[in-house]
């Protein structure tokens, strides 16, 4: 069984939800990202994630977790609008979530956060600009 799990806000912040970083769990995260990703760029929608990882002191992610991250990203569609908010449970996540930017291009669509309301309030933000038909810019957390 699958360590992953989502669930839509009446905001429509899509929450994604991690219990571990194992083969599987990854697999349904990807396979349930590209359906969402298409969907939304299909009808030109602003798709915003929050990332809710493993937390735990045993928490960690793996080489393939790292891998299909740098593809998912990699992958996007060009004219898909997207805002994810990753929140970081501990140094090594950040660690992980800073190797995946720096091998991504225009990465300034992720940003981490230690706090779930100040990504809320980030994610929101950015679909106020959306909403304006502004650029999707972020110079720093808000």
């Amino acid at each position: 069984m699958s360590g992953f799990h989502f669930a839509e806000r009446p905001d429509g912040i899509l929450v994604y939800s991690f219990k571990d970083s194992e083969k599987n769990t990854i697999d349904d995260w990807v396979k349930k990202s590209l359906k969402i990703q298409e969907e939304y760029d299909t009808n030109h929608r602003h798709l915003r994630v929050i990332h809710q990882l493993p937390t735990g002191s045993l928490s960690t992610t793996s080489p393939y977790a790292v891998r299909q991250t740098i593809s998912l990203v990699g992958s996007r569609s060009s004219t898909l609008s997207f805002s994810s908010a990753i929140i970081i449970p501990n140094l090594y996540f950040d660690m992980a979530v800073q190797y995946i930017n720096k091998r991504i291009p225009y990465s300034e669509h992720i940003h981490p956060f230690k706090d779930f309301e100040e990504a809320v309030t980030w994610l929101n933000e950015r679909h106020r600009r959306f909403q304006q038909g502004l650029p999707l810019v972020s110079d720093d957390h808000i």
